[in-house]
């Protein structure tokens, strides 16, 4: 008994100091003589004697009872399904390897500067990525999708997407040590922001309607929900944070040993994650895992190796989803940020673009520099500024409530303060420039005036940009299906509610809410909607893309607003917006950011009153006020079946339109 005691000890041990050390994060086989600190050298991982349940089973492997890793088939076992392929799209004779290469080139030409989480010299060979089946199947799935509907394109996207069905599922039921790795966020970040269409899955509950598919597969906050938790997960396990501890040091020390490639693709991947992470909590109510406050000693020294000419965009992006972290986290009780913390926000703001926008100008390989600013940053402005907005209406229905249960004389409803009237404007100015940047007259203005988009006048001509649309029509379902359809509904909602005309001009501070009439079609919130609707159409990537339903709504709200006899405009005309004279240098890329005030142990970027729904454009809308249409008919003007259920969007728009 003794004797065999003492052998368990012996496989204990042997099992806890084996185990660690076997791969790094990355999948790759670690080595104790390397020159340079590798990343799996810093994980700190927990000992796996701290896991009884994988003790055990890694003590099983030591001792020869299991293995754990071999991959061999043994034909005459019934169970072990020797005489199956393994799931690979060209040893199954789905596509051929020149195919395949075809396909991972337009995903590196397309989609790779829109996610920046691969190297495209590493992960560009079609043998390695066959090494990593998830990632190599889920870059395939994803360029596919951009194909015509033709019947023969539907069954190989289809037979592509149950092969990536087919990886995924055993490493969620059955994960091994080397398959939670850096590789496995990257495939999932990749499902995660090009959603794909699932047909079978679909078809199983009796939904055929191609547009009803569609929606439901892109359009759905619990598939991002579930993939963004799975990916902080592995994320947390493998220790992913710590890799700006190991680039920090690598960068200090390359004058003697080169950077490894795997610590500056980690460092692009944790980049990567955090800014996806914010900016999808923004755009779907849902909380962020990732605070990126040690990311930000390592931004700027990334930012100047240029490695991929999305590097610099993407430290942008991390210092930008920085900014919105810092505001989130001072939200008080009940989701009300309050008008100081809002100056403190567009204080940095400012401060941001002071420093970055020269910088990504100069970029001059990256054909999409201009994205960081508009749409992104200008989005981040809407969804932040337009709390004042939320909470203006808020204290409003809170008094009109109170009037209610006194039966008194009505309580004096407040009016739009001076500090939110600025919170509001920088909303409607970064609504307005995010549209007014899809034109070629807005990007020839943009590239002339720096910053800040200007509308140059009432009368002058506004045509879309074929390169912009070309670069959105590859972009992330967030950009496609959200990003712009929220910001025109934002400035209706502003007009529905008496605070801004149809020229864009927000009533003066002090003032109360001016009902406004029947808008003219000449007007710029008109032209703003139909400009919006044109570019939803024409970066929608088929017929049956939700962006094509989006543009149809913003039409129905442009007819409704100008619907009726036309009136005297009685709300204020448009703004004469001062252009940003001067011209700025291009700062170091070594100089570290300042931030003002402290981040929270925990962030929920939920917007205030988001309902935590199926549908994250009816969230997000949900994330500035109840609803569109409240107690009054849109524009103060009654438009009969023109009600809309936020939450039943696809039902209300289905009674009249076809797609």
């Amino acid at each position: 008994m003794t004797a065999r005691l003492e052998s368990i000890e012996s496989t204990l041990t042997r099992a806890q100091i084996s185990f660690p050390t076997a791969t790094s994060p990355s999948g790759r086989a670690g080595t104790s003589d390397s020159a340079t600190p590798s990343f799996s050298n810093v994980q700190h991982f927990k000992p796996s004697s701290d896991n009884p349940v994988e003790t055990a089973g890694e003590a099983m492997a030591v001792e020869g009872l299991v293995d754990l890793s071999a991959p061999g088939r043994s034909a005459g076992d019934p169970w072990s399904g020797g005489l199956m392929l393994r799931p690979d799209v060209i040893e199954r004779g789905i596509m051929s390897v020149a195919e395949c290469e075809a396909e991972v080139d337009i995903y590196y030409e397309r989609i790779h500067p829109w996610m920046a989480t691969l190297s495209s010299v590493t992960y560009r060979d079609i043998t390695t990525l066959r090494e990593k089946p998830l990632l190599f199947h889920s870059m395939l799935l994803l360029t596919l999708y951009y194909r015509p509907r033709t019947p023969s394109n539907i069954m190989l996207y289809r037979a592509v997407s149950a092969i990536v069905d087919t990886i995924l599922c055993p490493i969620i039921l059955c994960a091994q040590p080397d398959q939670l790795n850096s590789d496995l966020i990257r495939s999932l970040y990749l499902l995660v922001m090009y959603k794909p269409v699932q047909y079978s899955a679909m078809n199983a509950r009796g939904i055929a309607d191609p547009s009803v598919v569609e929606h439901s597969s892109k359009m759905n906050v619990r598939a991002s929900w579930m993939l963004r938790t799975m990916c902080a997960a592995i994320s947390t396990r493998i220790a992913l944070p710590s890799i700006t501890v190991t680039f920090a040091r690598a960068f200090s020390n390359q004058h003697h040993t080169p950077i490894p490639e795997d610590v500056i693709n980690d460092q692009r991947l944790y980049f990567a994650y955090i800014w996806h992470s914010m900016h999808g909590g923004l755009q779907s109510g849902a909380s962020v895992d990732a605070i990126p406050q040690e990311a930000l000693k390592t931004t700027r020294l990334f930012a100047s190796l240029r490695r991929e000419p999305c590097d610099v965009r993407l430290a942008a992006s991390v210092e930008l989803a920085a900014t919105a972290a810092l505001l989130l986290s001072t939200r008080k009780e009940g989701d009300k940020v309050e008008p100081e913390d809002l100056a403190r926000f567009d204080q940095e703001m400012d401060a941001w673009a002071a420093y970055w926008i020269p910088v990504l100008n100069a970029q001059s390989a990256d054909e999409l520099n201009y994205t960081t600013q508009y749409p992104y940053a200008a989005f981040i402005q809407v969804v932040i500024n337009g709390y004042a907005f939320s909470r203006w209406k808020t204290e409003r229905k809170e008094l009109a409530r109170a009037s209610a249960s006194i039966m008194g004389p009505l309580l004096a409803l407040p009016v739009l303060l001076a500090a939110d009237r600025d919170s509001i404007s920088r909303a409607v100015r970064a609504a307005e420039g995010m549209i007014l940047a899809l034109t070629v007259e807005g990007r020839a203005e943009l590239a002339a005036k720096g910053h800040q988009m200007i509308w140059s006048g009432v009368g002058s001509t506004l045509t879309l940009d074929d390169q912009v649309i070309g670069h959105l029509r590859w972009s992330s379902d967030s950009l496609t299906c959200v990003v712009y359809s929220y910001s025109l509904i934002f400035l209706a909602k502003l007009a529905n509610e008496g605070l801004l005309g149809g020229d864009l001009q927000l009533i003066a501070a002090g003032s109360s809410p001016i009902p406004l009439s029947p808008l003219d079609p000449t007007d710029k919130l008109c032209r703003l909607l139909l400009l919006g609707a044109d570019a939803l159409d024409a970066f929608a990537p088929n017929a049956h893309h939700p962006a094509i339903k989006q543009a149809a709504f913003l039409r129905r709200i442009r007819d409704a607003g100008i619907s009726g006899s036309r009136g005297i405009l009685s709300a204020p005309g448009s703004p004469h917006l001062a252009a940003v004279a001067g011209s700025r240098g291009v700062p170091s890329l070594h100089h570290p950011p300042t931030l003002s005030y402290p981040f929270a142990a925990s962030l929920d970027a939920s917007p205030v009153h988001s309902p935590h729904g199926e549908d994250p454009f009816a969230s997000l809308l949900g994330g500035v006020s109840p609803s569109v249409f409240s107690d009054h008919a849109f524009f103060g003007i009654d438009v009969g079946d023109l009600t809309v259920d936020w939450d039943g969007l696809e039902r209300d728009m289905g009674g009249s339109y076809e797609f």
